[in-house]
């Protein structure tokens, strides 16, 4: 489980979040004191080299962004999130503009690989929507679910 704010900068994590993620990153001093779900995925010192299938993951969550900043044109935290994103090594310029042609999916599945661990995850997106209630509304959580049984039991061989 992985919390974090409207423009994904991760708060919190529980200990298997941490451990897994500690797993997958490829230079632990690259690692921001409070990093962001995105730069993760996109930045190749941290997550991305070991996530299988990176380019099709990424334009999924770069559409998920895009329609997010047109939804929220008021919101300079995501736009500019977004913008970032095109800073790092090849990510392909043409994923500027929208294609709204990728669907938007309530889930995502994540697959990674490092040396011989190989870990595939079913994520959720839980975001809170109560009435004046702005707090609780700029926070999500991030659920990781896993797909197979070598996932899972690699999962407890964490704790």
């Amino acid at each position: 489980m992985v919390l974090f704010d409207r423009n994904y900068q991760i708060l919190r994590t529980n200990q298997g979040a941490a451990r897994t993620f500690a797993r997958l990153v490829a230079d632990p001093t690259a690692m921001p004191a409070r990093p962001n779900v995105f730069a993760m995925l996109f930045d190749p010192r941290l997550v991305r080299p070991f996530v299988v299938d990176w380019e099709r993951v990424a334009r999924i969550l770069t559409a998920r962004l895009h329609r997010e900043a047109l939804t929220r044109p008021d919101d300079t935290g995501v736009a500019a999130l977004l913008r970032s994103l095109f800073e790092y090594p090849d990510v392909p310029e043409s994923w500027r503009q929208p294609d709204f042609s990728i669907p938007s999916e309530p889930t995502l599945t994540l697959r990674f690989q490092r040396n011989d661990l190989k870990l595939a995850f079913l994520t959720t997106l839980t975001v809170f929507n109560a009435p004046q209630n702005v707090t609780l509304e700029e926070l999500c959580v991030e659920s990781y679910f896993p797909v197979d049984d070598a996932t899972a039991e690699a999962c407890k061989a964490t704790r």
